[in-house]
């Protein structure tokens, strides 16, 4: 009776979307100086920490190297190196004496490191004379130091929003430029979304662009599973490679912004493309495919008419299923009656869907919303049902920039923050020396699954240890629980739970060894990959672990 009521409450709390946080904070640090520092993207290092890129122009505090100090309007690229707690491993700023940050990091096939960066300086790390601001590609060995650095653009703005490594050791990146002149010459004029391949050596392979006479910015690039490639970001215009645009316009006549998609084929050849929105701004930032073969596009919309309906506020998250060519399924918005924005969509363990984003609001699908504008993060199923919902953050501005998925079924966030407050400890304490308002500092998060509000420690009067291995597991799993002190095996079982609180094995089999209990599951060929939780009874004590399950 037991199993099977925590079973029907687990079930409960999914489908009412949980009050209680289905991620709660291991461990979060601030990061930066009294000046702005915001991060952008992060990726693993091979030596278990992370890479975090963004920019800073702080040149006190964690920030050492800016290359002209003191000069809070001037940024440079800042790359910080953290290991798996927290702690710094290595810091470095790269740039002029202009404007530089970074954009994207992500691992190369020969275990080094590539970072998507812009710059407008001509100084310093910066050879290449610029036109206005280019591309600016680095390369990093394991230890973060330089092994070579490549800069593109026209006379015109160039930046690189996402880097996708191929498997030849090649990459695909994604973008927007406006140069009609110069090395880098778009198609159209105004803002052209780019796809270009560079190979190991970062030289350029192909270029090519998208778009048409108004602005046509690229977010994201993934590969597909038949060998070709999808692109989203926004377009604003209706002529050129664009079909379907939703006509809107600012109050001066320029038009507004629709969800751009664009499926390519191997050849980064147009198989087809899809405006997606409203008359109001519409602008995907990432996508993820679907067992189907159809995608989830994610980002913000303004829009309650043409493909949109549903707005709750100002501006929410809109979601959109498409089929494998392009069509509409379903579409959706999330939030509340203010301000929601999106990040990034990936799909879970379980096989169900992390949305990140922020939002200002504090009702309708945001729950538990710290003041100002929190960091949101929520899961949803395949057909968009949302089964709960968090917020991160404190009482100032917390913004989400990307997401990483762990192997121990953790989630790591790069965040900004300029709370002091709330979830938020750390932060350096600067103010814009203009405006007033409170500098933001990298706010790095770490968030672990938990299980509906079971705290996963043993409250007794001796100690307790759970190890699992292998973790993630696939055909088998060893459970070992350590303990000391003396402890009674007769009310001892245990129970393999799925991700959504229904019980697959329950079980009082163990094996005894010197201060510690042994037992093991053997899950079916039918148990799909996902965070599974292992629960504990032991002298009518409790302990809940989750784990991951890799089918």
């Amino acid at each position: 009776m037991r199993a099977k009521n925590f079973s029907l409450l687990a079930l409960f709390f999914f489908i009412t979307f949980q009050l209680s946080s289905q991620y709660k904070i291991e461990w979060a640090k601030c990061f930066g100086g009294k000046d702005l520092d915001e991060p952008t993207h992060l990726a693993k290092s091979y030596d278990g920490g992370y890479f975090i890129v963004g920019l800073t122009a702080s040149g006190d505090g964690d920030v050492k190297g800016k290359k002209v100090p003191g000069k809070y309007n001037d940024y440079d690229a800042w790359i910080l190196h953290i290991d798996s707690t927290g702690n710094i491993v290595s810091q470095k700023c790269l740039g002029g004496s202009d404007w530089d940050g970074a954009n994207c990091i992500v691992q190369t096939k020969d275990s080094c490191y590539l970072i998507g960066a812009w710059s407008s300086s001509t100084d310093y790390d910066v050879s290449k004379p610029q036109q206005v601001q280019d591309l600016w590609f680095i390369k990093l060995d394991r230890g973060g130091n330089i092994i070579w650095k490549k800069t593109y653009g026209g006379r015109g703005y160039e930046q690189p929003k996402s880097i996708l490594v191929l498997e030849d050791g090649n990459f695909l990146i994604t973008g927007y430029s406006s140069s009609i002149q110069g090395e880098f010459v778009n198609k159209y004029g105004s803002f052209d979304l780019f796809v270009i391949k560079l190979d190991a050596s970062g030289e350029i392979k192909k270029i090519k662009f998208y778009g048409g006479t108004h602005n046509d910015k690229g977010n994201f690039i993934m590969q597909t599973s038949d060998g070709g490639f999808l692109v989203v970001g926004s377009t604003s215009s209706n002529d050129g490679d664009v079909v379907g645009w939703h006509p809107g316009y600012t109050d001066t006549g320029y038009p507004l912004e629709d969800f751009w998609v664009l499926k390519l084929d191997q050849d980064l050849n147009l198989q087809w493309q899809k405006p997606l929105g409203g008359s109001n701004p519409d602008v995907a930032h990432s996508a993820v495919e679907t067992p189907d073969n159809g995608f989830i596009v994610v980002g913000e919309t303004s829009s309650n008419n043409g493909d949109v309906q549903g707005l709750k506020g100002n501006q929410n998250i809109w979601l959109v299923k498409l089929s494998s060519s392009g069509e509409i399924e379903w579409s959706r918005c999330y939030g509340g009656s203010f301000v929601d924005f999106a990040t990034n969509i990936v799909k879970d363990f379980d096989g169900n869907y992390l949305v990140l984003g922020h939002s200002a609001s504090n009702d309708n699908d945001v729950i538990s919303n710290n003041g100002g504008m929190d960091v949101w993060l929520f899961k949803i199923n395949l057909n968009g049902e949302v089964l709960w919902s968090d917020c991160f953050g404190g009482s100032s501005t917390d913004m989400s920039s990307s997401l990483l998925q762990l192997d121990n079924g953790n989630v790591l966030l790069a965040c900004s923050s300029s709370s002091k407050d709330g979830d938020v400890s750390g932060w350096h304490q600067g103010y814009n020396p203009d405006a007033g308002y409170p500098n933001p500092d990298f706010w790095i998060v770490n968030l672990k699954p938990s299980v509906f509000g079971v705290e996963n420690s043993f409250q007794s009067n001796y100690s307790t240890n759970l190890e699992i291995y292998p973790n993630p597991s696939n055909s088998f799993c060893t459970f070992i629980l350590k303990y000391s002190g003396q402890i009674v095996l007769n009310d001892f079982d245990y129970e393999i739970i799925d991700p959504f609180g229904q019980s697959l094995l329950k079980s009082n089999n163990f094996e005894l060894e010197t201060h510690q209990i042994k037992f093991f599951w053997h899950p079916e060929n039918t148990v799909q990959s996902g965070v599974y939780f292992v629960k504990v009874n032991l002298g009518g004590k409790v302990l809940v672990k989750p784990f991951v399950h890799i089918h």
